[in-house]
């Protein structure tokens, strides 16, 4: 009974925290998910205040690397999921299917190591409010029980949200930690500087980074580092542009 599988996947994501003597966090969903579905690797993320999502946790670097692409890039089945509130699944990312749908992210994330990609938005039946994406090395089919329990993950990533909401905490800068958290608050640094040299408001600042990022085909995150140790500077006149 499903029943039974909410109950069992609710076990083995606090049994891991338990062995950390932590809360329940959105760490241990993704890495109780992994393990439970035997998938490569899976991140969380939610809508950002500035962008199409921002991310949460990822298992590992596939993962996270993932991530930021589609959010650099504006396109994927996470940024879908989290856009239409349905599952996006992408069994493989080779196939022409894929290659027409996402023309950018598909033929970069392949090479990385990320064949097939699946987003389960974080949902009770309205707009979504967060998305779990899992990735597998190859191509491979997530339906039946397997769908079905990726689907109870994203459900216990929703119930800590709506937790914290009603208790009046925000656990969630407290799960943002390792070097992929590290990396993202540097993304916001570098926002506020960009925002500064074009003199506009983040979400443009924002825009320009990712532009920047997608046109000299370089990481968020790396670039990111260059605008904040100064090395590159947005100029008004050549947004996106840098000096050195």
């Amino acid at each position: 009974m499903q029943a039974d599988r909410h109950v069992q996947v609710a076990v083995a994501i606090s049994d891991l925290a338990g062995t950390e003597g932590v809360p329940v966090a959105f760490s241990h969903v993704c890495r109780a998910c992994a393990s439970w579905l035997d998938i490569d690797g899976v991140s969380l993320c939610l809508p950002g205040d500035l962008g199409p999502a921002e991310p949460m946790y990822a298992t590992d670097a596939v993962s996270a690397y993932v991530a930021e692409l589609e959010i650099t890039l504006g396109e994927g089945p996470g940024v879908e999921a989290l856009r239409t509130s349905d599952a996006v699944l992408a069994e493989d990312l080779t196939d022409s299917h894929s290659l027409r749908r996402w023309p950018v992210l598909a033929p970069t994330a392949v090479p990385a190591g990320a064949l097939a990609l699946y987003a389960l938005p974080l949902t009770a039946g309205g707009p979504a409010v967060g998305v779990l994406e899992l990735y597998r090395a190859g191509p491979h089919v997530l339906a039946g029980q397997q769908l079905a329990d990726a689907q109870l993950f994203a459900d216990a990533a929703l119930a800590i949200m709506v937790n914290d909401a009603e208790s009046g905490r925000n656990r969630w800068p407290g799960v943002l930690d390792g070097p992929f958290a590290a990396r993202w608050m540097r993304i916001y640094e570098a926002v506020g500087t960009v925002a500064a040299q074009l003199e506009t408001s983040l979400v443009e600042a924002y825009l320009s980074l990712r532009a920047r990022a997608f046109a000299t085909d370089s990481a968020l995150g790396r670039l990111a580092e260059l605008v904040v140790s100064g090395e590159v500077r947005f100029t008004p006149d050549a947004r996106g542009g840098d000096t050195r």
